[in-house]
């Protein structure tokens, strides 16, 4: 919860297009790791079902 806050304050002394920049970047770092999660998971249960 601290590191949230945290966040939460650098957040508010960063301009807003600055922001905006670094949360898209964000976003796309997260979308490719629950792409790259899922794929895995989904590759188990190919496997699993095949044994």
């Amino acid at each position: 919860m601290l590191q949230v806050d945290l966040v939460k304050k650098s957040i508010k002394k960063m301009p807003k297009h600055k922001f905006r920049h670094i949360t898209s970047k964000i976003n796309v770092l997260l979308t490719i790791i629950y792409v790259k999660y899922d794929s895995v998971i989904l590759a188990k249960l190919v496997m699993y079902g095949l044994y």
